[in-house]
């Protein structure tokens, strides 16, 4: 090493034996300069690359990462095609959703595109998130060579994305794959007479009663692979419609050369049918790939809850007149088989005798109903009092008739059982068994509330679908902070239970429960909010009553 000043050597000293400068701890040779130089280029080009991989990687994150939203929708749509509607309702739709589609529109929804039930696949080919917000595209893969444009568009709520809106179009299952279109167009709009025959000819073998023939020899694999013969069978049956009507009446065509889409109307003395076919050309041959009943035909109004509310009404009526003019055989005999299956005839008497308030004129004031089962709720004149009445009615053979009777009046519908024999049993079985679905409701497990805490009867009478909308319309459930037992009576083996609830805003309210047990456990028979007797008749009451 050498003095930085005057040039001299400088062997082992700390400072220049010449001219006394001090020497530095360490000089650099000229390789050692190279090689540190290139350290910091090489560390200098990891910085440079580390930032342009994660710019690349956000900029991929920013416009690609729809995976999840992928993943999201294609779960779904599975649980869709499982017929899991409601557990595809209430799983992945957002607040909004909801609030803009009640889970009979969108069970609608999914009735009228037969896409949903029938893909075999599913393919993606765009989606994009941007803050809360996300969309997919995507095609649903019917038959082999058929996609149907999906779309879906989500939204973060809670750090989880939701289902915002969820849009199909429909119209082009009618279309050759690739044929551009809107979603009101169609490919063709007139009769085919050989699409028309092969309906004509299912509808008379039907109306004949071959259903297995109609099932056999007119339906395509695809339907037959979906749809089993009991299904199908037990589909027909449940419209008279196919074995009484007289004419058929074409509404709407939507055909290709491949696939059509016909809407016809079943005509009968009293209604019309409202009837959607899909079909498929398979070797020249047309064969139905699925077919479903609308709930309201295209340009034509069908009768609706309303008629049915009305024939309800009246077949109340009927029976009512029966009793007062005690005509009571012909009154008894007119019931259900399940009420003659659980209610003999004397006991009936029994309960005519006990309540002969049902022998006056009833006014209704609200119904209910889910598919074949109804609920009416009704005011019996007596003078200036009035007895509450719910008659639970079921529709058979197209009629219907009276499954139950509860009279709900307070003075007169005392249990049979005295209740200080009540007041000597221990409610703490009972209390515990709604609170635990109590607890259920308010962790918004409303699926474990309905199949873990209600009775055989219970079900069978109410679907999950009524008693979630019932507990979650009704803030004394959804919105519940405390529940305080009031009052406990018996009647024979069912417990009424009356409870106090508070919501988490102060409000209260009276809520009813029967309670039937099963095994070795209490389970719900139904659950009552108690009618406000102060009610005008212009205010008439809603019906809220499960069981």
């Amino acid at each position: 090493m050498y003095c930085q000043k005057c040039g001299c050597e400088v062997k082992d000293h700390n400072y220049c034996p010449e001219c006394g400068e001090c020497a530095p701890e360490h000089e650099e040779t000229p390789a050692e300069r190279s090689s540190s130089g290139k350290k910091s280029r090489f560390f200098f080009y990891l910085i440079f690359l580390g930032t342009l991989g994660l710019m690349i990687w956000g900029f991929y994150s920013l416009f690609n990462s729809g995976n999840g939203l992928e993943d999201l929708a294609e779960t779904q749509l599975i649980e869709i095609k499982k017929n899991k509607i409601t557990k595809a309702y209430y799983d992945y739709s957002s607040v909004r959703f909801k609030e803009t589609n009640s889970l009979d529109s969108f069970r609608e929804f999914i009735a009228n595109n037969p896409g949903f039930r029938e893909f075999t696949g599913i393919r993606f080919l765009d989606s994009r998130k941007d803050n809360n917000y996300g969309v997919v595209f995507g095609e649903l893969i019917v038959f082999d060579d058929i996609a149907i444009p999906i779309k879906y568009e989500f939204v973060k709520e809670e750090g989880e994305w939701r289902v915002l809106k969820l849009q199909i179009d429909g119209p082009s299952f009618a279309r050759p794959t690739g044929e551009k279109g809107g979603s009101g167009s169609a490919a063709v709009v007139q009769e085919n007479p050989e699409q028309m025959n092969l309906i004509k000819e299912q509808l008379s073998v039907l109306k004949q009663g071959l259903i297995k023939k109609a099932y056999d020899q007119y339906s395509s694999d695809e339907f037959k692979s979906t749809t089993n013969f009991e299904l199908f069978d037990k589909f027909i049956k449940q419209y008279p419609d196919f074995s009484d009507f007289e004419g058929v009446d074409t509404v709407d065509v939507e055909s290709s050369k491949e696939k059509a889409k016909v809407t016809i109307l079943l005509k009968t003395k009293k209604s019309s049918l409202p009837l959607e076919y899909f079909l498929i050309n398979r070797n020249g041959q047309w064969k139905i790939w699925s077919m479903q009943v609308l709930k309201h035909a295209p340009e034509e109004i069908i009768a609706d809850n309303a008629g049915e509310e009305k024939q309800m009404y009246g077949s109340i009526n009927a029976f009512q007149n029966k009793i007062s003019k005690n005509e009571l055989d012909d009154a008894y005999n007119s019931t259900s088989p399940r009420f003659k299956n659980t209610t003999t005839k004397e006991q009936f008497e029994s309960f005519l005798v006990k309540f002969p308030q049902l022998k006056n004129q009833v006014n209704f004031t609200g119904s209910m109903q889910d598919k074949n089962l109804g609920l009416v709720r009704g005011k019996l004149d007596e003078g200036k009092d009035r007895s509450l009445v719910d008659y639970i009615v079921t529709k058979e053979n197209g009629d219907w008739k009276i499954l139950g009777i509860e009279m709900l009046d307070k003075e007169t519908a005392q249990p049979a059982s005295p209740e200080n024999d009540a007041n000597d049993y221990d409610k703490s079985s009972l209390v515990e068994a709604i609170n635990k679905q109590l607890n259920e409701i308010r962790n918004k497990n409303l699926f474990a509330a309905y199949e873990d805490y209600t009775s055989g009867e219970f079900k069978e009478a109410t679907s999950f679908d009524n008693f979630a909308i019932f507990v979650s319309k009704n803030p004394l459930f959804s919105s519940n902070q405390s529940a305080d037992f009031s009052r406990l009576t018996f009647d024979n083996n069912v417990a009424t239970i009356l409870m106090q609830f508070k919501t988490k805003t102060g409000a209260a309210g009276a809520v009813e429960y029967d309670l039937i047990k099963e095994g070795d456990k209490w389970k719900v028979l139904g659950i009552k909010i108690p009618a406000d007797e102060e009610k005008t008749d212009h205010e008439k009451p809603k019906i809220k009553e499960l069981k």
